[in-house]
């Protein structure tokens, strides 16, 4: 069941860090990069997909980040504000353009990425553009990897997140493995994995949770033994599964007819922030939240609705449901709490 949407000014704030780019996505489904020559320009990158998802609920989102004096960072802009977005911490470069990815789809909507970053605006975020007054009020920090491959944007990144920690906020870490972006797949693991221990809440794939679990082990127990309290594994048409200490749940996939599945991740980790943020989840009352089983299903329920959605409709950001739409797919009978038990 989806409980009544609070008014935005009872909710905690989120803050998203990191990158916004233009995602040019083939207009031409089943065909490579190299034989795509037709594509729709939409903005995204996955913090800012997260941002928008929330405001598109109902939320109160923030996102910090850096795009180009050019036509490209308009655009991510004025999206962002049209969602309802925050900008007031969105900087802007002559330094560096806007990022650019290309995206082809293939027939049952997955993609592939060519990113144009080399570098562009986000990575080039100063470090003395984070300040404290961000965190002067409860909230909530979400942040992932791309900006921790440069490193101006990475120290940035971990002065954020220091702050963030010191201000008590709920810390929110979606290491969203874009291989190609670093040297090795070692350097990513690396990286993210000098994070996990200050963050609260971590949302990972399948193949990313492989990865980050390394050859010893790929289950959750693997990254709840760094400090992670909540671990959500998103597993594509096959649904989502939580690992706490305490619990260890599945819910299905939701059956919809796949347009692109850009955004679907970023869908889902926004619509768990909402979720948090309306109850005004912090670090010190984490734990009460997730004593409350039905609450947690029901929030992992809304979040999984919010993901199968989004992959009804072509990009990120212009994707995002709003809190209606997610209501009433909800009750419209979804599979959602056909729980299965781990443990």
């Amino acid at each position: 069941m989806v409980r009544p949407k609070l008014h935005a000014a009872q909710m905690l704030p989120v803050l998203s860090f990191g990158e916004a780019l233009i995602d040019f996505v083939s207009l031409q489904q089943g065909r490579k990069l190299a034989d795509s020559d037709t594509f729709a320009s939409l903005p995204g990158g996955a913090p800012a997909n997260v941002a928008a998802c929330i405001a598109r609920l109902g939320g109160t989102a923030r996102f910090a980040g850096q795009v180009g004096h050019d036509g490209f960072g308009d655009r991510i802009e004025h999206t962002l504000c049209e969602a309802g977005v925050d900008t007031r911490w969105l900087q802007r470069t002559t330094a560096a353009k806007t990022a650019l990815a290309f995206v082809t789809l293939a027939d049952s909507g997955e993609r592939d990425f060519a990113f144009y970053r080399n570098p562009s605006a986000d990575m080039l975020f100063p470090a003395d553009a984070v300040q404290p007054h961000w965190f002067e009020e409860p909230g909530i920090f979400h942040f992932g990897t791309l900006s921790l491959t440069h490193e101006t944007s990475g120290a940035a990144t971990r002065k954020a997140l220091r702050l963030a920690r010191e201000a008590d906020w709920l810390v929110s870490f979606d290491p969203n493995a874009r291989l190609e972006l670093w040297p090795s797949s070692d350097a990513f693991v690396a990286a993210a994995g000098s994070v996990l221990h200050l963050c609260d809440v971590v949302k990972v794939s399948e193949e990313e949770l492989d990865l980050l679990g390394g050859a010893t082990s790929s289950s959750p127990t693997c990254l709840l033994s760094r400090g992670v309290k909540v671990l959500l594994t998103t597993r594509g048409a096959n649904g989502v599964r939580l690992t706490t200490s305490e619990l260890d749940v599945s819910l299905p996939g939701q059956t919809v007819s796949v347009v692109d599945t850009t955004g679907a991740g970023d869908a889902f980790v926004g619509a768990w922030l909402y979720e948090l943020a309306r109850r005004r989840v912090t670090p010190s009352t984490l734990a009460e939240f997730l004593r409350e089983r039905s609450i947690v299903l029901d929030c992992l329920s809304f979040a999984n609705a919010c993901a199968a959605l989004t992959v009804t409709r072509r990009g990120a950001i212009p994707a995002m449901p709003l809190f209606a739409e997610v209501r009433a797919f909800v009750g419209a009978g979804s599979r959602s709490h056909e729980v299965k038990e781990h443990r």
